[in-house]
């Protein structure tokens, strides 16, 4: 588990995908398993991903909740403190947001949104384009 620090998020040259979400959140629950089978396909553009828990109890819940629901995430961030949640100007839980090559954001969806093979297809397709 990492630090989800605002210099480790900004410094990729890469477009970014930034979500956050908590245990204690019941559309970010209901959301999270799609997103994840859905990861190899932002890999697939070359799209940086950051899966942020912002749960205070972080180290000490998230694992053992990541368990109980059979969710597998290999590069997981805590935000305990939502330090930088509050950076991004965060109320809502789920957000995911996206974010150019320049660290500028191009993109926010507040709350659970439905992550389908074509839908992520269609939108990375118009980012990552040249």
């Amino acid at each position: 588990m990492n630090s989800a620090s605002e210099a480790l998020i900004t410094s990729s040259e890469k477009i970014t995908v930034i979500h956050f979400w908590a245990t204690w959140c019941g559309p970010c629950i209901q959301e999270l398993p799609a997103l994840i089978n859905i990861l190899p396909e932002f890999k697939k553009y070359d799209v940086q991903t950051y899966i942020i828990s912002t749960d205070s109890a972080g180290l000490t819940k998230v694992p053992a909740f990541l368990k109980q629901q059979k969710i597998e995430i290999s590069d997981l961030y805590l935000d305990p403190k939502s330090t930088y949640f509050k950076r991004i100007f965060g109320n809502t839980l789920p957000t995911t947001i996206l974010v150019d090559r320049n660290g500028n954001e191009i993109g926010r969806v507040n709350g659970a949104t439905k992550w389908t093979k074509n839908s992520v297809a269609y939108l990375l397709s118009r980012v990552t384009s040249p």
